[in-house]
């Protein structure tokens, strides 16, 4: 599965993430890709390492 979301705006070591859909997920400052800057488009692959994806999922959801 692959999700591709834009950053609107990095604000106090964080990455407030819009899926264009409504969806807005806040994501770590350090853990976006060198370089990153708002307006940029960041894609999420998501594979079937069960864990790994759960990972992920919990990651962005438990990260307010």
């Amino acid at each position: 599965m692959k999700l591709i979301f834009t950053i609107d705006k990095i604000e106090n070591g964080r990455a407030a993430l819009n899926d264009g859909q409504g969806k807005i997920i806040y994501w770590p400052r350090e853990k976006l890709p060198d370089g990153a800057k708002e307006k940029d488009k960041i894609n999420f692959n998501i594979g079937a390492d069960e864990n790994l994806a759960k990972d992920i999922l919990n990651e962005i959801i438990n990260n307010p």
